[in-house]
């Protein structure tokens, strides 16, 4: 089956799972819609659109699990990549989404030490679909149509 930018991901069994975060409940700054301080599993539970500078989200703990469950970070074109890693973290898990359309790599988890990006679509970025770090996994990952647009 070819996956195309519209195409949906069948939702994660990780939706049912209690002691998640919903990811519409965490708090963002200027230069991000949601910033993770916190490890533990987010579950994104609806679409999320660019705001004009800002990313999606930015991950600023070890131990995270970013679960999409089947939801899209779309970008504007012009923002910076819809989900960073800042700083030197360890075990980051991005899963089972569709992140498209940003100004920056869809998936940034270069300073990120064993992290694991799987079932994610990444596509129509200006950056790399996804910049891998020291030890990076990718488990199910298509990348379409990414790299500098200009």
């Amino acid at each position: 089956m070819k996956l195309s930018p519209t195409a949906t991901v069948r939702p994660s069994i990780s939706q049912l799972l209690s002691g998640s975060t919903t990811l519409g409940l965490v708090a963002g700054d200027k230069d991000a819609l949601h910033v993770i301080r916190e490890p533990g599993r987010y579950i994104c539970t609806e679409d999320v659109r660019a705001e004009r500078g800002r990313a999606a989200v930015r991950i600023e703990a070890d131990d995270v699990v970013l679960d999409l469950a089947g939801h899209s970070l779309v970008g504007d074109g012009a923002t910076v990549s819809g989900v960073e890693v800042s700083g030197a973290r360890c075990n980051i898990v991005i899963r089972a989404g569709i992140v498209r359309g940003w100004g920056g790599h869809g998936v940034d988890v270069s300073q990120a030490v064993g992290s694991r990006v799987e079932d994610v679509m990444a596509a129509d970025n200006s950056g790399m679909g996804v910049m891998p770090g020291t030890g990076c996994t990718l488990d199910s990952v298509l990348l379409e149509r990414n790299g500098s647009r200009r």
